[in-house]
């Protein structure tokens, strides 16, 4: 069994924003071991605990970092009041990019689902440095616009229920619907633990860490703002 992740807050933008690092380090046995770090970084709406039982498989003589994007988990949330473009992709392309400078990120390899496959591929596109390889699952990749209807059926988004008695009352709530059906259950169970935290509002009531307002704006960043990176993908020289 793998030791448990370090959390740490990394101020980034001049301080005016933060990225959430979830790192494993190795063991004291492979310490001197020389291999790639891996990096992951996960999917709309989900967070970087979510890769919890993917990384427990992973041999502990590997660094594993877990970043997490912008008003996810742990990460800066923004007001959209203040600053509509926030959930535009680019900008989570570049706090991740600054995120790996930071960290001195170079020859890792770099994992991504989803949206976070787009933004570990637009990183290495401006940075091959940073990764060796990548492995994008289900990347958000395309080489036209959304239809702008897909964004009807994302409205119920803002209406879900965002508040819960506890972790446990979230996991009840959500575990028999038909999208989490074939989770696996200890993912499932991670994805609802750290998914929320204790209200500072609210006594004894814990939110949700990705507001559902949140989810749906990543969803109309990428459709009103769409930035298409398939031409510049024959850039990438690496697997």
């Amino acid at each position: 069994m793998r030791s448990l992740p370090e959390l740490t807050i990394l101020p980034i933008q001049d301080n005016s924003s933060h990225v959430a690092v979830w790192r494993w380090k190795k063991s004291e046995k492979n310490v001197s071991k020389d291999l790639p770090v891996l990096v992951f970084v996960h999917a709309t709406g989900f967070h970087a605990r979510c890769w919890d039982e993917i990384i427990e498989k992973i041999p502990d003589e590997r660094e594993c970092i877990c970043l997490e994007l912008r008003g996810h988990g742990r990460s800066f949330k923004p007001d959209l009041k203040k600053d509509p473009t926030a959930l535009r992709w680019d900008r989570d392309v570049n706090d991740i990019f600054q995120a790996l400078t930071l960290l001195g990120i170079k020859g890792a390899i770099g994992i991504g689902h989803s949206m976070g496959g787009y933004v570990i591929a637009s990183c290495t596109i401006q940075q091959q440095s940073f990764f060796s390889k990548i492995i994008l699952v289900d990347p958000v990749i395309y080489p036209f616009r959304p239809n702008p209807r897909f964004l009807d059926s994302v409205e119920g988004i803002v209406r879900r229920v965002s508040e819960f008695d506890s972790p446990q009352h979230f996991l009840e709530r959500i575990k028999s619907r038909s999208n989490y059906e074939n989770w696996n259950p200890k993912v499932l169970e991670k994805y609802c633990y750290y998914g929320v935290a204790q209200s500072e509002t609210s006594n004894n009531k814990y939110q949700l860490l990705c507001p559902p307002s949140v989810e749906q704006g990543y969803y109309k960043g990428y459709t009103e703002s769409f930035l298409d990176i398939t031409p510049k993908l024959k850039q990438i020289s690496i697997p």
